[in-house]
């Protein structure tokens, strides 16, 4: 199944996809990942994870375009999930209008085949038939089924899905179109080429590729007015977009059908149900699978960015809003349809992990040094190569090994612990010093396994009002008279531990050397004193002999005195 493909320039073998795939189609080999396409369930989960942009999805937009060259009635077929991501302003009619102008002959709504496709699951309930009903409208569920749980095919609603069902419709009315399915599902590319139905659609588009195709092309849909579609008789049909819309269609037809109603999202959930179904644990049930969380709308391949933070709970909104609001009564013709679609047996081998992808994984994980492999068991596993194995099976969530980190994050601390530049000290309740680095060794002179106490080199009452408070002291000048020493001291809290970091830099001599710069400014502010004393006796005598006044020259001299003062102290 080629829905995936990885671009191995891009790659750089994280073995983030690896870990992430539920199938166990993905393994590493010559240097980067590669895509085992027969064990490809097509969910999309490495394409969501890769943070590189490694794993691309073929686009057909090219398909699409020389279908119009050639001069072929092209009609798109609207994935009702596809409502909740237009742009604003857009609506599905008004897309109609505008594709047109890319020579697009017209646009039907899926919805309708939804509907039609919710009463054959009708007509299986009340047939009574089947113990257990699972419904095939998502491709992905049903790749699992077939390749993974081949035994529960028997529960399997042997029915198209809306898509394959309305390429069926549409093709009844007009035999010789192209008909292309816009979707938010890159697993519907997959479903398109099954053998089993691979002339119903022609080709597969995101509706993020369609608007980007439109927005090339210099046409913006919201300018344009709305034209009818080709079929829109979907009704309740719209919400087979949502988890649960699909049973709720059912029951539209049925309404007291008596089985025992179970929806699953997501691909975890989906796999624990068909286990459980697979040992015989469920019976009378009408079952509802969709791989993607919240349903077709949490599967946003292909959206684009400006819409693509809508999420699924708004998009489920936005959809049931929709069905509100128009109100139409479900109308659908199946008359010459077939609506069947029976699995397949596709059963593959369970995926067994490689040791190259083991090795990998231990790498990830951090332990890829069988020296740093601790196998101490703290995760629940004998062995980290256990716990890799459990990860490459998708029974454990992905991470590096907890003893490692925090082994790693030990050894970064220390090595800031004894290596900053400042003399640090750690205090228990008792205001024993349980611990100190070497700038703390040499400031006050200790020296490993030498009990001692801070009461010892200073007044303790700062440590104990931290362990009283538990609120840092910071930056606080200390005269530690006894030691000959002046510091600027912070004392932190160590919360639940009964311990206070006291941090010391010593200041002693810069405090000289600021006393010794405000002597020198003192002496020569003296200086400048007995200058200007001077100055205005001969002033005062020559003023006088002149009959003018000093107060001017007492104002000058008093300015260079000012100089003085501020030119040492910007020194």
């Amino acid at each position: 199944m080629r829905v995936f493909e990885i671009n191995e320039k891009k790659c750089t073998s994280c073995l983030g996809c690896l870990a992430s795939c539920p199938s166990g189609a993905i393994q590493f080999s010559d240097h980067c990942m590669k895509i085992d396409h027969d064990r490809c369930i097509a969910c999309g989960s490495c394409y969501h994870r890769c943070k590189y942009d490694a794993v691309t999805i073929p686009g057909q937009v090219e398909v699409v375009k020389a279908f119009l060259r050639a001069k072929r009635k092209v009609i798109l077929s609207i994935d009702p999930a596809c409502i909740a991501f237009l742009p604003p302003n857009v609506t599905i009619e008004k897309l109609a209008a505008a594709v047109q102008e890319l020579g697009v002959w017209d646009v039907a709504d899926a919805s309708e085949a939804a509907a039609a496709v919710g009463a054959e699951y009708a007509r299986l309930v009340q047939e009574k038939h089947m113990d257990n009903i699972v419904f095939s409208a998502c491709p992905v569920v049903r790749n699992l089924m077939e390749q993974f749980f081949p035994d529960t095919l028997k529960y399997l609603a042997p029915v198209a899905s809306p898509m394959i069902a309305h390429g069926r419709m549409i093709k009844r009315d007009f035999t010789s179109a192209a008909v292309v399915y816009v979707s938010t599902c890159a697993a519907r590319l997959e479903e398109a080429r099954d053998v089993r139905h691979s002339t119903e659609i022609n080709a597969v588009l995101s509706i993020g590729e369609l608007m980007d195709w439109l927005m090339a092309e210099g046409i913006n849909p919201a300018d344009f007015e709305e034209e009818p579609l080709l079929s829109d008789g979907g009704g309740i049909g719209e919400l087979s977009a949502i988890i649960g819309g699909m049973m709720e269609c059912t029951e539209y037809f049925v309404p007291d059908h008596g089985m025992k109603r179970i929806c699953v999202d997501g691909i975890a959930n989906c796999r624990e149900l068909l286990q459980e179904l697979s040992a015989g644990q469920l019976s009378g049930c009408l079952i509802e699978m969709d791989a993607c969380c919240g349903g077709c709308v949490g599967g946003t391949d292909g959206i684009r960015k400006e819409v693509k933070k809508r999420g699924k709970f708004a998009a489920t909104l936005e959809l049931r809003n929709f069905v509100e609001e128009h109100g139409k009564e479900p109308y659908f013709d199946t008359h010459g349809i077939a609506m069947a679609n029976p699995p397949i047996d596709y059963g593959v081998e369970p995926y067994v992990p490689t040791e190259q992808d083991i090795d990998r994984m231990l790498h990830y994980m951090g332990v890829g040094n069988p020296r740093q492999q601790k196998n101490c068991g703290s995760c629940g596993y004998d062995s980290c190569r256990e716990r890799a194995v459990a990860i490459l099976h998708r029974r454990e969530a992905v991470s590096i090994c907890e003893p490692v980190v925090r082994e790693n994050r030990l050894d970064t601390y220390y090595g800031i612990y004894q290596n900053v530049p400042l003399a640090v000290l750690l205090i228990d309740d008792s205001m024993r010093i349980v611990d100190f680095n070497r700038e703390g060794a040499e400031l006050f002179t200790l020296k490993p396994g030498q009990e001692k106490y801070v009461f010892e080199l200073m007044d303790p009452s700062d440590v104990q009002y931290v362990l009283d408070t538990g609120l840092a002291i910071r930056q606080k000048r200390l005269d530690l008279d006894e030691l000959y020493l002046r510091v600027e001291a912070s004392f932190v809290p160590l919360p639940g531990q009964d311990r206070v970091l006291a941090v010391f830099r010593d200041t002693t001599e810069q405090e000289l050397e600021e006393e010794k710069q405000l002597q020198s400014r003192l002496q020569s502010v003296e200086m400048a004193q007995r200058v200007i004393e001077k100055q205005m006796t001969v002033a005062q005598q020559i003023a006088f002999l002149l009959g003018e006044t000093t107060a001017e020259t007492k104002v000058t001299l008093n300015q260079l005195k000012d100089r003085i003062l501020n030119e040492e102290d910007a020194q």
